[in-house]
């Protein structure tokens, strides 16, 4: 699913942005092609719910490094509220994902933006092999 969910981030990035700015999913710092975006996982939590249900949080930290010549802080800021509206969906395999506590910070390097992805999975349980079939012979015993 993170894969599913990574993938969504790109598309959705690739369609607001265009072919102006480059979307990574592996980070080689030194190759990257500025203006770019970096998508990360921060953190996978997992919490047990009845049955056979888990609630499954992916926290994600799109970074965006403004390219040479910009004036970084308008660039950033501009992607910042664009941000906000882009990533509040992503489609997947399973459906649409709807993103949750999204912030924004600047940093030295660039902009981090970062987004929770919670969804429900249902695991299915292997059932177990139903005892065998055995004869009750019942009587009167004679003496």
């Amino acid at each position: 699913m993170l894969n599913q969910i990574i993938e969504g981030i790109t598309v959705q990035l690739q369609s607001a942005f265009g072919e102006n700015v480059t979307v990574y999913s592996e980070e080689n710092q030194q190759e990257l092609l500025k203006p770019c975006f970096l998508i990360s996982l921060l953190r996978a939590a997992q919490k047990p719910f009845p049955g056979n249900r888990y609630h499954r949080e992916y926290s994600m930290d799109i970074q965006y490094f403004p390219g040479e010549g910009q004036a970084p802080n308008h660039d950033m800021n501009q992607i910042a509220e664009k941000l906000l509206d882009v990533l509040e969906y992503v489609q997947t395999e399973a459906g649409q994902i709807r993103g949750t506590n999204m912030s924004c910070e600047k940093r030295a390097e660039g902009l981090h933006f970062l987004v929770n992805y919670d969804l429900y999975v249902r695991k299915e349980r292997t059932r177990e092999e139903a005892m065998g079939e055995f004869v009750i012979a019942s009587g009167i015993k004679e003496e």
